[in-house]
């Protein structure tokens, strides 16, 4: 998913099953995110920075 195409897409009337799937799949790429910054932490404790 393109975030810049992904905030620009339009709103407004819009049937909830179309909102609902926009929810879940962008819960997904924040957990996806938050993953990836956990992991990042991980490696900068384990080389002594920060």
């Amino acid at each position: 998913m393109n975030l810049e195409r992904f905030v620009s897409r339009p709103r407004g009337d819009r049937p909830g099953e179309v909102v609902r799937d926009e929810l879940v799949g962008l819960r997904r790429l924040i957990d996806r995110m938050e993953l990836e910054f956990a992991g990042m932490v991980t490696e900068v404790a384990a080389c002594g920075e920060g």
